[in-house]
């Protein structure tokens, strides 16, 4: 049985969600498919053609690999109450014979319901772009999961549009694809079980989790008081194979002589690799940039020397006054610039 815990400013242990795969499936309901003859143009000007081979005539959506703002859509009618949201999923093909896993596309959905006494703009939703590479050969389906957990109003028709994105660096297959399918599968609400990452004694705090593949890394700061900048306080990282359910032991990022160390923002490169931002605070602030490609292993990249702007007060000058304070900051992209900015999360900072 799960330990319960004992949250005081000296004991802080960390709680994830964790929702097995078999609950996923009784949590989903019947899925609703929309075929391209569901479809209809919503922007720009793709085409509904035949895609054939021999005698098998499958009716797609030709999405361009070079002309942006194509998007098809189309309306799912309400699920019942006992449903709270959708995951949507797309099938796409292709039969131009360049197809091949050097290549990549990229696709986003739109999502927004329309419900009684509201505006259909109100609930929209624009979905990450979402990058695979293709199949091996043409003629062969893929499967794309767009989006997993949007959360709709029971009874009002959500309308799916689907939009590919050669504009994107990412989308390197400059020949169309075909859409041939929309599902749109309606989840329940299910109860998450959680699981302790780590309980051990001491201020922990400023956790984050971030997917390696399929592995979770969660990093996380510990010391003996809410303070950034003590010499107790320094950053660790646990593991999870298995969704959040066990961690492996804890192992050490960042303990610098003389500074406090505290995490304040994460994500990953272009090879998919971890990167973390801490900040080191003492006698004067350093941020420096980690990355690890196991969760493990956490390399010293940069600690950049972050200049000042004339009325900014800094790089990470509205952030670093709010945590010195003990309340919640966030650095925007504007101070970050598009280099750090891709890569730096706002962060809430927790109270103690």
């Amino acid at each position: 049985m799960m330990r319960s815990l004992f949250l005081s400013a000296a004991f802080l242990g960390f709680l994830v969600s964790h929702v097995t795969a078999g609950d996923q499936e009784s949590a989903s309901g019947t899925p609703v498919y929309l075929s391209a003859n569901d479809l209809s143009i919503a922007t720009g000007n793709p085409s509904l053609v035949q895609m054939s081979s021999i005698s098998t005539h499958i009716p797609v959506w030709s999405l361009s690999g070079g002309t942006p703002g194509q998007s098809v859509s189309g309306v799912v009618p309400g699920f019942s109450s006992e449903y709270s949201a959708v995951k949507v999923e797309i099938v796409v093909t292709s039969t131009d014979e360049a197809t091949s896993p050097k290549y990549s596309d990229v696709y986003r959905v739109h999502l927004s319901q329309m419900v009684d006494g509201e505006l259909f703009t109100s609930s929209y939703q624009l979905g990450k772009p979402v990058q695979t590479a293709l199949p091996a050969a043409p003629k062969y389906s893929r499967t794309i999961l767009l989006e997993s957990f949007y959360q709709v109003v029971p009874d009002a028709p959500l309308i799916v549009r689907i939009q590919r994105e050669p504009g994107l660096a990412e989308d390197t297959f400059t020949r169309p694809t075909g859409l041939a399918l929309v599902k749109v599968t309606p989840l329940k609400a299910s109860a998450a079980k959680s699981h302790v990452v780590q309980d051990v004694r001491g201020y922990n705090s400023w956790p984050m989790i971030q997917a390696i593949g399929e592995k979770l890394v969660c990093t996380y700061s510990r010391g003996s008081g809410h303070s950034i900048g003590e010499d107790a306080r320094a950053v660790y990282a646990r593991t999870s194979n298995d969704g959040g359910e066990t961690w492996t032991e804890e192992t050490v990022i960042a303990n610098s002589p003389g500074y406090g160390d505290v995490t304040v923002g994460k994500g990953l490169d272009s090879q998919g690799a971890m990167l973390l931002w801490v900040r080191r605070v003492g006698k004067d602030w350093h941020h420096d940039l980690y990355r690890t490609e196991d969760g493990v292993k956490f390399t010293l990249v940069a600690s950049p020397e972050l200049g000042e702007r004339k009325g900014d007060g800094g790089l990470f000058s509205n952030y670093s006054y709010a945590a010195a304070r003990g309340g919640g900051g966030c650095n925007s992209s504007r101070n970050a610039g598009p280099r750090l900015g891709s890569i730096l999360d706002c962060h809430r900072v927790g109270r103690g």
